[in-house]
């Protein structure tokens, strides 16, 4: 992924791209798995730290233990909030010490504000279905908006969040310290926010990187491989991977089942909360 901060655009390593929570739990690591306590960890400092309503946290891979030896463990966190919306944080579990029980946790704070460069979006406002033929997950129709979008922003301007519905695009898009949140439905115009500044990095991709081709494509490779039909598809979400990577988070209308693949609809895994398996 790309970089802004509040002078412009540039190259940087992703654990910039937002504020980054460093918490040690000193104790963990014993009955407790990593990850589970990387999960309460986030969802501890959420909301008696920042005063959150947080529903939810799911962290992978389902890491049992890290040792001193390991060093540290690359995490996906998907964090939800009760008024329904989410977004999704790497993070990393760290050994402490050979002298020191428990790890350090590391993971990037959500955003603030409307348009705050990162990923709250929302929601839906359309009852389109998956299955409409006016779905934003069919490649043509998604293709229409693509195009809207690149013709209203210029090459220097990022796409900081997306998600994507069937019958709706809700996209942060900035560049030279501001943002702007934009919307589409199946039909009619972008509808374009105001501006609002920011500071520090944001990391995003251009809008020539988001092919609208993927979502139909991944949506096919779920309902042919992971059992669950595109009927059953709620959203595609714009998410930073490990290794300063863009990718798709992929959730269902019910479930703890979810889906992660890379922008470019490559590496499709199935996530549960008993473990992960490749679709591709």
């Amino acid at each position: 992924m790309s970089s802004l901060t509040g002078g412009g655009l540039r190259a940087a390593p992703l654990a910039v791209a937002a504020m980054l929570l460093a918490v040690t739990c000193a104790g963990c690591g014993g009955s407790q798995p990593a990850y589970a306590g990387l999960q309460s960890s986030i969802d501890s400092t959420l909301t008696k730290q920042e005063h959150l309503s947080v529903s939810s946290v799911a962290c992978t891979p389902h890491v049992s233990d890290v040792s001193y030896g390991d060093g540290f463990v690359n995490e996906s966190c998907v964090v939800r909030f009760a008024n329904g919306s989410s977004y999704t944080t790497p993070a990393t579990i760290e050994a402490r010490s050979f002298q020191v029980t428990g790890y350090n946790y590391t993971w990037e704070d959500p955003p603030d504000g409307e348009a705050g460069a990162a990923t709250v979006l929302p929601g839906p406002a359309s009852s389109v279905g998956p299955t409409d033929p006016r779905s934003l997950f069919v490649a043509r129709n998604l293709s229409r908006v693509v195009s809207a979008l690149a013709r209203r922003f210029d090459a220097s301007q990022l796409i900081l969040s997306l998600d994507l519905y069937p019958g709706g695009l809700e996209a942060v898009i900035g560049a030279n310290g501001t943002s702007q949140l934009v919307t589409a439905g199946p039909s009619g115009p972008l509808a374009v926010g105001h501006l609002t500044a920011f500071s520090g990095d944001r990391t995003g991709i251009t809008i020539s990187q988001l092919d609208p081709t993927v979502p139909e494509q991944l949506a096919r490779l779920i309902a042919a491989h992971g059992g669950v039909p595109t009927a059953e598809l709620r959203r595609f979400e714009l998410i930073s991977l490990p290794g300063n990577l863009a990718g798709w988070n992929i959730s269902v209308t019910s479930g703890q089942t979810r889906f992660q693949a890379h922008l470019q609809g490559d590496a499709l895994e199935e996530i549960t909360p008993t473990g992960t398996r490749s679709l591709n």
